[in-house]
């Protein structure tokens, strides 16, 4: 991996490497230690420089969000503590250890060696058309999977840029800022970010990757018509969350979340009556010491639904819980309810034959749940109670992301 320029919204550009290097003696330690190190801290910038000095020195890490791990770490600007936590007995040639959003089970932990980061990065370059003079832009926490692997992982990679954004409202005007100085500027987006963008068209040379948030396929082509050009992709922690990305971005694969990367097969496997996803990856991280059982050797059937069309494109269809009701996923809702949806993302999930959850990001007014609860009804051919709203401000899809707990929610049962 490469040195990389790294800034923020409030500091010069500097040497990631370079930066990381000045830390050693104090918090880091001077050589590289054969015992993990866990790095955690508020201070992202710090984070990012000393997670790129220990990967360029060879030093394994495990990236501690906040509340997420055996330990929760301690409130500070960066703390780099050993630790006994360790990839199962003959596993050494790992670099990174990632812990799972814990959003859908318990929270895991995956590490990664030289080879896993160097593939995943080769796969972002190609499918963003990256190079050294461009800039990834984003305002997740380093620690969060999406933003260290499509982010700092990239950058070192190519030896480009990689911009840390205050907030998300900064992300989008950073990213209209740094366009002009770049070939190409990537923004890693989530539910928070894409729910409020800007009231202008982005430069031509921008594209974001939506992170994972479920955007309807109206809400897709809002984005692209009128902001920038918004891809979907997928992958799980334990993939370095790249399998598949949307590379074509026109209406036949609107909707899907793209093609498989090279080298990655995919099936579908029927488990119950529900077709879960199968995945032969070249890239399977190594499950830590009591996270897991080891999976087969780059092959798992996934928690995933989905459905693959002539051209090889993924569809994704809900979660291994959920029931199909009259023929439709929670996907074929999202994308019925999307028109009503604007820019937020909403997560769907049929517990039951009978019975549909929404949750939104983002409050909304009591006529617009009542809106949607019809439209989803309609669709299913369902009584509109038997439709639930949750209209929330917090995220939907990770855990390991900081975010403010409103005191009450908004909540329609029909």
């Amino acid at each position: 991996m490469h040195d990389f320029a790294i800034s923020t919204g409030d500091t010069p550009t500097t040497s990631a490497r370079g930066l990381g290097r000045r830390l050693t003696g104090s918090t880091l330690p001077t050589t590289p230690q054969h015992r993990p190190i866990a790095l955690s801290g508020t201070d992202q910038r710090a984070l990012a420089c000393a997670t790129a000095w220990a990967l360029a020195q060879g030093q394994p890490i495990i990236l501690q969000p906040a509340g997420v791990g055996r330990r929760t770490p301690p409130a500070s600007a960066l703390s780099a503590a050993p630790t006994t936590i360790g990839a199962p007995a003959g596993e050494t040639d790992w670099r990174v250890a990632l812990y799972s959003s814990g959003s859908t089970g318990s929270e895991r932990a995956y590490a990664f060696t030289a080879h896993h980061l160097d593939q995943l990065a080769t796969w972002y370059a190609d499918v963003y058309t990256a190079t050294e003079a461009s800039v990834i832009v984003t305002h997740l926490p380093i620690a969060y999977n999406f933003a260290f692997i499509a982010g700092l992982c990239l950058a070192a990679n190519l030896g480009a840029r990689l911009h840390l954004a205050a907030s998300p409202q900064a992300a989008f005007a950073d990213a209209d800022r740094l366009a002009s100085e770049h070939d190409r500027c990537i923004i890693l987006g989530n539910p928070v970010l894409l729910a409020a963008p800007p009231h202008r068209r982005l430069a031509e040379n921008v594209l974001i990757d939506s992170g994972g948030a479920p955007l309807s396929t109206a809400t897709i082509r809002h984005y692209r018509e009128h902001i920038a050009d918004v891809r979907e992709g997928y992958g799980l922690t334990e993939t370095g969350s790249l399998t598949h990305f949307d590379r074509e971005a026109h209406e036949r694969s609107l909707g899907t979340v793209g093609t498989a990367m090279p080298h990655v097969e995919t099936s579908i496997a029927e488990r119950d009556g529900h077709p879960r996803i199968a995945l032969h990856t070249p890239v399977v991280g190594i499950p830590l010491a009591g996270s897991t059982p080891p999976p087969h050797p780059g092959g798992l059937v996934t928690s995933d639904i989905g459905r693959i069309d002539a051209s090889g494109r993924l569809r994704l269809l809900g979660r291994a819980d959920d029931h199909p009701i009259n023929g439709a996923w929670p996907r074929d809702v999202l994308d019925h309810i999307g028109p009503l949806l604007g820019t937020r993302s909403a997560y769907i999930h049929h517990p039951t034959p009978g019975h549909v959850r929404i949750r939104l990001h983002g409050r909304t007014d009591p006529a617009r749940i009542a809106a949607l609860r019809t439209r989803a009804a309609d669709r299913l051919d369902l009584p509109p109670r038997s439709i639930t709203v949750q209209s929330t401000g917090r995220l939907l899809h990770s855990h390991k992301i900081p975010r403010p707990t409103p005191a009450t929610e908004d909540v329609s049962h029909g």
